[in-house]
């Protein structure tokens, strides 16, 4: 097993997940991240705040970040390789 943190990027604050969870693998860690987007997406609409922009930043035990999933876009999971920006959209 291995521990994988979860943070959510607002538009103007990253909310850093300091306690984690553990999967077996990245594609387990990706797609809790998917599902958590798609019921946070939810839960933040019905309380009529906007956040369409947000995302869930997945990162390893080392903090290295292996994904990002939108919360609009939470059918898939952009590995940080593919995302457009790249991984130094990370550090922003």
């Amino acid at each position: 097993m291995a521990h994988y943190f979860f943070h959510i990027q607002t538009e103007r604050d990253l909310e850093i997940d300091d306690q984690g969870l553990d999967f077996a693998n990245h594609a387990e860690a990706i797609e809790q991240a998917r599902l958590g987007a798609r019921d946070l997406l939810s839960e933040m609409v019905m309380q009529g705040i906007d956040a369409f922009n947000w995302s869930i930043d997945v990162a390893d035990e080392r903090g290295t970040p292996i994904a990002r999933v939108p919360l609009t876009f939470a059918e898939r999971a952009a590995p940080v390789d593919e995302h457009p920006h790249g991984r130094e959209s990370w550090l922003h």
